[in-house]
């Protein structure tokens, strides 16, 4: 499996409380990425 990263994603979600600090969750309970870490996942998912 090739390594991703959450930036286009759907399932990413910028946390709420400092969003401009780059950090975020995964909707699918992935845990918490910056969005440009390269990581594996099985359940990403390009947005449109």
């Amino acid at each position: 499996m090739p390594t991703t990263t959450c930036e286009r994603c759907v399932h990413f979600r910028p946390d709420p409380i400092n969003p401009e600090a780059g950090m975020g969750s995964c909707a699918k309970g992935n845990g918490y990425w910056h969005p440009s870490a390269p990581h594996l996942c099985k359940q990403h998912e390009p947005a449109a």
